[in-house]
């Protein structure tokens, strides 16, 4: 994400989208190898965070401040915890609070959905059956 503008503002939350539960996190030093994770091997969706970017929560990865013209980055990560409620394409909104304490929404592109393509999910086993 990168911000215009003349001032910083905080990256406040993401707006829950049906079907899925939203975890933020800064990304770590290093890219785990995901393929070394098995999501199964996990208890929880959240063990499954803690075990990609070990340190981080819902609860601790935001308010994020952001400057203009210095990109941030950061990991979402969606775990779909109910397939029938996905909506395919619907985008996260981002919410941000201007130093000034207004609050602005930022809708982002459809690609940052996690029911992005539904099709996918069904064929890779974590979407609903059709």
């Amino acid at each position: 994400m990168e911000v215009d503008g003349w001032a910083d503002v905080e990256v406040r939350r993401i707006h829950p989208l049906p079907g899925v539960e939203v975890w933020i996190a800064p990304p770590p030093d290093q890219d785990p190898n995901v393929e070394e994770l098995d999501p199964e091997d996990f208890a929880s969706p959240t063990d499954y965070v803690q075990a990609l970017a070990p340190g981080t929560s819902s609860a601790t990865a935001l308010p994020r401040p952001l400057s203009p013209g210095e990109p941030m980055l950061m990991w979402t990560l969606w775990a779909i915890t109910d397939c029938d409620a996905l909506v395919e394409s619907q985008a996260p909104v981002v919410e941000f609070t201007t130093m000034l304490r207004t609050t602005r929404h930022h809708q982002m592109d459809d690609f940052y959905s996690p029911a992005f393509n539904i099709e996918t999910l069904i064929r890779v086993g974590t979407g609903p059956a059709q």
